[in-house]
C-alpha cells in the first residue's frame, strides 16, 4: 500500500502460504520502521510469528504497549488487535525493536459500524 512510509531495509517476500496477498514485508535490521496515518478506533496487525524471530514496538500517536516478540515454535500468521477511544486520525509506528527479522503481513482498519435507523412505515 502506497500509504505506508518505510524507513530501512525492508524487504517483500512474496508466495508465502496464509499471508494477505501472499505477500509480507521482511525487517532484518533493528530500528527498521513502518509508518501509517488512519481514521478510526481500532488497528489490526497480522504478522507472521515463528522460530528465531524478533521483537516489535508499536506505537500509535505516540504511545503504545510494550513490545512484544514474534518468535514461537510454530510458524503462522498471527493477529494483534488494538482499540483507540476515538474514531479520530491516527499515527501508527510499528519498529523493529530486538532479535532476529520481524515480518508484517497487513494492516487492517474496520470501518464504522453503521447505526440502525427507524424507517417511518404508514399505517394505513
Amino acid at each position: 500500500d502506497p500509504r505506508y512510509a518505510y524507513t530501512g531495509t525492508w524487504v517483500s517476500q512474496t508466495n508465502v502460504p496464509g499471508a494477505y496477498q501472499g505477500t509480507l514485508h521482511i525487517s532484518n535490521s533493528i530500528g527498521d520502521t513502518v509508518t501509517f496515518t488512519f481514521t478510526g478506533n481500532e488497528i489490526h496487525l497480522f504478522y507472521q510469528a515463528g522460530p528465531s524471530l524478533g521483537s516489535l514496538a508499536i506505537t500509535i500517536d505516540g504511545a503504545g504497549p510494550p513490545p512484544f516478540s514474534q518468535a514461537q515454535d510454530e510458524t503462522q500468521i498471527k493477529e494483534w488487535v488494538y482499540e483507540l477511544d476515538s474514531g479520530a486520525t491516527h499515527s501508527i509506528v510499528i519498529q523493529h525493536f530486538s532479535g532476529g527479522s520481524i515480518n508484517i503481513d497487513s494492516l487492517r482498519v474496520p470501518g464504522p459500524t453503521p447505526t440502525p435507523t427507524r424507517t417511518f412505515t404508514p399505517t394505513p
